[in-house]
């Protein structure tokens, strides 16, 4: 993230051919540094679509706001 509020991602995107009508299953990693972070393993489109969106907004958020939204995620998962 640049001071300017503009991010770059580098994205690694495995496409798993599916058989019969399951539809291909996608796998993505984030390149962080020379470290290669999953945001989604084996999900349909609509899935690996939704964790780049997610990773995405996330990037667009102050560290303080970013956070918050972890401890929110995290509380639901509990309740």
């Amino acid at each position: 993230m640049t001071t300017s509020g503009n991010a770059e991602f580098g994205l690694h995107v495995f496409k798993r051919r599916a058989s019969g009508q399951k539809g291909d299953r996608y796998t993505i990693g984030v390149w962080e540094g020379t470290r290669q972070r999953v945001i989604c393993h084996d999900a349909r489109i609509d899935g690996a679509l939704t964790a780049i969106r997610n990773e995405m907004e996330k990037a667009g958020q102050t560290p303080v706001a970013a956070h918050h939204e972890l401890q929110s995620s995290v509380s639901d998962a509990n309740s």
